[in-house]
């Protein structure tokens, strides 16, 4: 009698593990959940672009609108001809592709242990996602990679 076997790296099943791996991971990483908003008018630190999420390209141009620096105009001070102008910048953004995997063994390996050890896989990675989310972010924001020999990212 024939069986119908879906395998362990069948598309259908990696698809399912990537965005349960992609939602954990946004979780546990303390930026993604604290200082970051979709969309170009979210008020955080960390605006996340999705205009290449649907269309092809490999970069994102983008304004920026400087906070106002003018003092406040009190009293019964004139405030016309004292407004500050509004300023703007433009930046761009290049994407790019970052992997990261784990070897769970073949069939048999997988068949001779208690542990699960895709899901065991799963939660590494997930955790290693978030770190290395956290640490670019740091880097980024920072201007600078900084000289622990235990980053993730090398010095370049």
């Amino acid at each position: 009698m024939a069986r119908t076997i879906v395998g362990v790296n069948d598309p259908k099943a990696v698809k399912r593990w990537s965005g349960l791996l992609a939602h954990d991971t946004s979780h546990k990483s303390y930026f993604n959940s604290r200082f970051m908003a979709r969309g170009a008018e979210a008020e955080v630190p960390i605006q996340i672009l999705t205009e290449l999420e649907t269309d092809a390209g490999e970069m994102i141009t983008y304004d920026l609108l400087a906070e106002l620096r003018m003092a406040p105009v009190e009293g019964e001070d004139t405030l016309e001809g004292k407004e500050e102008a509004q300023r703007f910048y433009t930046d761009s953004i290049y994407i790019d592709q970052a992997r990261a995997g784990v070897n769970t063994g073949g069939r048999m390996t997988r068949k001779r242990t208690l542990h699960n050890l895709r899901e065991k896989a799963k939660r590494q990675q997930s955790s290693w996602w978030a770190r290395l989310f956290d640490e670019l972010l740091f880097i980024y924001g920072s201007g600078a990679r900084g000289i622990n020999p235990n980053f993730l990212v090398g010095e370049r």
